[in-house]
């Protein structure tokens, strides 16, 4: 984070270097809460039950991911001369 508003800092116009340190405080300080509201609403609409439903989806979209792009099942350790998912994924 600290990288993060050093870059912000040296790059944003003098003239609008407080506006942008706003907007930043409002999306870092607020969007937690929001996530918390859309956790609960969620729950609230699904039941107790919920968390378990969202992690089977979770493991459903991800064996799909992996079914659907046999790439990445194959990357190799570093030092990958390309031959690996990165290699197969960057030339299309």
């Amino acid at each position: 984070m600290i990288i993060r508003n050093v870059i912000r800092q040296l790059e944003d116009a003098d003239r609008v270097r407080g506006r942008m340190t706003g907007v930043n405080m409002v999306f870092f300080q607020g969007g937690p809460q929001l996530g918390e509201l859309e956790s609960g609403r969620l729950a609230n609409w699904l039941g107790r039950r919920s968390p378990g439903r969202g992690g089977i989806g979770c493991l459903i979209a991800t064996g799909w991911v992996a079914a659907s792009t046999p790439a990445l099942r194959t990357t190799g350790a570093s030092g990958d001369n390309g031959s690996g998912a990165i290699g197969k994924l960057a030339s299309w």
